[in-house]
């Protein structure tokens, strides 16, 4: 929705963490206040699309630095992009259609082929990139039997890729490769739990391989989802969290509303879509079994606090 990784320190002397944390805090402090203060505005109830607003603030500060050195042009494209995603149709699958599930592992995803399988729609593979150095997946750090073992629960056959640490630029592409083989198979659609980012990615993927691309989350109200996602039944735990936006003590809890509460006062996004924290689903109604597992070894990596579980 908005250049997550503009390189803007480059033209104006600034590294580009430094101009990011001040954005962040920015997006940060409204989000905060919209939160706190929904219950009194009325504007709040109706409005699901507040915290991008947020989001949007982030971006236009960014655009601001930009407008210093003369390159307010290198942002047209992406207010146009901005704009197209706003007005993106996220139409439900239609009863009976063959779609894949791009799984993290995590309760987006999670939520996102529930909400698909309500439609009547028929999962037939659950599609996750491995790193081909940890065999973990790369973006939740969970050990690839475990990812297994919630194919397992769920009744729904797992297809891994891996890719090596200087292919990540590339994704696309190996994704590309792989939705078509789905497609061959017969498959006619994709679901994709992004909230906020990678719809353009989906969709393009998918109408090259001649599906149909869903993200059942897409623009929906953080703090309803989370909600949605307690409320029916789901259990997920925080398997890595950033230290500086939401900290060590997160790590390990298990996703409730008195977690929430904590994570609102943060003021960070509740269901994470800045990388904030990642989950890891255990248990659910689509889930035949629950899946039994042990915590790890605790870990810092970068800014990042990682708990490594393992299978029990």
């Amino acid at each position: 929705m908005y250049p997550k990784n503009i390189k803007i320190h480059r033209l104006c002397g600034l590294k580009k963490n430094l101009c990011n944390l001040y954005a962040r805090k920015i997006q940060n402090l409204a989000s905060s206040f919209f939160y706190s203060w929904k219950k009194v505005f009325p504007i709040a109830t109706n409005t699901n699309n507040f915290s991008h607003i947020c989001v949007y603030l982030r971006f236009s500060y960014l655009s601001g630095l930009s407008d210093s050195v003369n390159t307010r042009s290198k942002f047209v494209d992406k207010e146009s992009k901005f704009k197209r995603e706003q007005e993106y149709e996220n139409k439900p699958f239609d009863k009976g259609l063959q779609f894949f599930c791009s799984w993290s592992g995590g309760k987006d995803s999670c939520l996102s082929l529930y909400r698909a399988i309500q439609t009547g729609a028929i999962p037939i593979i659950l599609l996750t990139m491995l790193s081909a150095k940890t065999g973990k997946s790369e973006t939740h750090a969970l050990d690839g039997r475990l990812i297994k073992a919630q194919s397992e629960a769920l009744n729904i056959p797992l297809r891994t890729f891996k890719m090596e640490e200087n292919q990540y630029q590339d994704y696309e592409n190996t994704l590309l490769k792989e939705v078509l083989c789905l497609s061959k198979m017969g498959i006619k659609g994709g679901i994709f739990g992004d909230t906020q980012y990678g719809l353009s990615k989906a969709n393009r993927v998918c109408e090259k391989a001649g599906m149909a691309a869903w993200l059942p989350l897409w623009h929906a109200d953080p703090i309803a989802t989370f909600n949605e996602f307690i409320d029916l039944g789901f259990k997920s735990v925080i398997v890595c969290c950033s230290n500086s936006m939401l900290g060590k003590e997160a790590l390990g809890q298990t996703l409730t509303k008195d977690l929430l509460k904590f994570i609102i006062k943060k003021g960070i996004d509740p269901l994470g879509e800045e990388n904030e924290y990642h989950t890891f689903v255990y248990d659910g109604p689509i889930f035949s079994k629950p899946i039994k597992f042990i915590q790890g070894d605790t870990k810092r990596i970068g800014d990042y606090w990682v708990n490594e579980l393992e299978p029990a």
